[in-house]
């Protein structure tokens, strides 16, 4: 079977698209990155762009992107419905702006199309006219600056390397492997889900708004019982302002000694696919923050994971910009 496209076919999801229930008593599962899948190591964009997307309209399906002229994913909406200040709107464009790129997310506008492109395709074989409301958003985990620093008493103590030294030569402290053991602690929002009153509702409104967002790998965690489970990494978070790490009264709540867990988002598939991720959104670089970034072994071992420092990377002459775990 061809990898590529062997999430619409096993994932537990979209074999409840093709199914006449839908309901069930346990929450469902979404698809998440398989092998060969274009969109490994993008789940944190594309569950950034989820959720900002919720934020801006309160909803999210078919009729919130298309994919323009120019083969880019483009959001279809102009102004957002529950954020007056089109913060989240803006958020939403920088995200699919880093369709180009291609420097550094050399895949992310095909993740993006391809995926949405194949995910309308099985949509449309279903009778879900339209997708339920996301509100009343709970936060899980809330990223408070006292809260991290506990978190980070119970994240493993790795070998600091700044990012300056491009070429780290590592000593071994047996941790190497921890990424296939630790599940990194996020923060996650707790959605309620429910249609507008008079319009055609599911048994489980949450189990349709998990398909009305299914071409977002990462967004979705669970949902179920009218309720979906969201897990946005702190990474791609967009809040800006705070005052360097470096500054003592900084209220930064990443700032050290916590550590973004980039290394440890989801385990290896195979040597040649390095666990983690690179990028995390423009704010979170350059400002102090630390983060866990993953080196393969050149001589086919597990590969060694560090701690190291978020930098500000642009593409040159342009205002597209990410950070960047080391070097």
């Amino acid at each position: 079977m061809n990898t590529r496209i062997a999430w619409q076919l096993s994932s537990p999801l979209f074999l409840c698209i093709l199914s006449s229930g839908c309901y069930s008593d346990h929450p469902v599962k979404t698809a998440q990155e398989q092998p060969g899948d274009e969109c490994v190591g993008y789940s944190g964009l594309t569950a950034s762009l989820g959720e900002a997307t919720i934020r801006c309209t309160g909803t999210i399906g078919p009729k919130s992107f298309v994919v323009d002229q120019k083969g880019l994913l483009s959001a279809t909406f102009t102004t957002c419905t529950d954020d007056p200040k089109n913060q989240s709107l803006e958020r939403v464009t920088k995200l699919l702006q880093l369709q180009n790129f291609r420097a550094a997310l050399p895949h992310y506008q095909e993740c993006l199309t391809e995926r949405f492109n194949r995910w309308s395709e099985l949509f449309g074989r279903i009778s879900l006219n339209s997708c339920p409301t996301w509100s009343e958003p709970t936060v899980i985990a809330a990223d408070y600056r006292a809260s991290l620093v506990q978190l980070s008493k119970m994240q493993p103590k790795l070998q600091y390397i700044p990012a300056s030294e491009k070429n780290p030569r590592f000593n071994p402290t047996g941790n190497e492997k921890f990424v296939d053991i630790t599940v990194p602690a996020k923060t996650s929002i707790v959605y309620k889900i429910s249609y507008p009153q008079g319009e055609p509702t599911c048994s489980d409104p949450a189990v349709c708004a998990a398909q009305c967002a299914a071409f977002l790998p990462g967004f979705v965690v669970s949902a179920g019982n009218g309720q979906v489970v969201a897990d946005p990494a702190s990474w791609f978070r967009d809040e800006s302002g705070f005052l360097a790490c470096s500054d003592a009264s900084s209220t930064d709540p990443w700032c050290p000694p916590y550590v973004h867990a980039m290394s440890v988002t989801r385990t290896s598939y195979s040597s040649h696919v390095p666990p983690g991720d690179i990028y995390g959104h423009p704010n979170r670089g350059g400002v102090g923050e630390h983060c866990f970034r993953y080196a393969p072994d050149p001589g086919g071992g597990p590969g060694s994971n560090y701690e190291t420092d978020l930098l500000l990377q642009c593409t040159s002459g342009t205002t597209e910009c990410l950070s960047k775990c080391g070097n």
